[in-house]
């Protein structure tokens, strides 16, 4: 028969020896987050957030830059690595910490965006949470890497901005002969990610729409105040 202290001392040994399995798991997912965004920087992700922030860069653009962040579960467990519009991130942060659309509500949105440790972004509020859903599935996003896997980043850059290049194509295909077109928001988004994850930034044309690969300012347009505000609802 085993003595009570046997019996603590196993049930320690079993605790101890799931801290370890659960602290191993942790680890594994913090490395799968960041290798699914190994080429994506906090210096483009704070670009994407400025650029549309009149109160961080002057400017804003009706053509928003993407940004990957990890998005939580209404739990506030981290869930999955996204590609989201800068814009609608920021208007989610705005309905989350309720803040006004002035300059200082800008100013405060950036600076919440900015602090967040490792781009991991937890809302508690649904509206909230809308506002930044991922359109596509994780089926989608790995059948678009294995498609742009085997081109460089010097192609990929080269054909963003090109019509029925093999970027837009995954996403965005015309038909002048049968009359018809196709495109799709989801598989446009999950090129975005990828686009990425490899260091590659890009945004989405307030026409069409279809990607365009970021050059500096080349998408700004000078914001009055009447103008002022955030995007929010997708």
């Amino acid at each position: 028969m085993r003595s009570n202290s046997e019996g603590i001392r196993s049930r320690s040994s079993c605790s101890r020896s799931m801290v370890k399995r659960s602290a191993i798991v942790l680890f594994l997912i913090a490395f799968a987050r960041t290798s699914d965004a190994a080429g994506y920087t906090d210096q483009m992700f704070r670009r994407a957030m400025a650029e549309d922030n009149f109160a961080v860069s002057g400017s804003f653009t009706m053509s928003p830059l993407y940004v990957l962040v990890t998005l939580c579960d209404a739990a506030g467990r981290p869930e999955r690595v996204g590609c989201v519009a800068a814009n609608f991130l920021s208007g989610a942060i705005h309905i989350e910490h309720a803040l006004g659309y002035d300059a200082a509500g800008e100013k405060k949105a950036y600076q919440i965006a900015i602090a967040q440790r490792d781009r991991v972004f937890c809302f508690k509020k649904v509206r909230a949470r809308n506002n930044v859903s991922v359109r596509y599935t994780r089926s989608q996003l790995a059948e678009v890497r294995r498609q742009l896997a085997q081109r460089s980043d010097g192609q990929l850059r080269a054909e963003v901005d090109r019509e029925n290049s093999f970027v837009s194509r995954i996403y965005r295909r015309i038909y002048p002969g049968r009359r018809r077109f196709w495109h799709s928001d989801a598989h446009m988004e999950a090129v975005a990610h990828v686009l990425l994850e490899r260091g590659i930034l890009v945004g989405q044309t307030h026409w069409g729409p279809v990607l365009y690969l970021d050059k500096p300012s080349s998408q700004a347009m000078l914001r009055t105040p009447k103008t002022f505000g955030v995007a929010e609802s997708r």
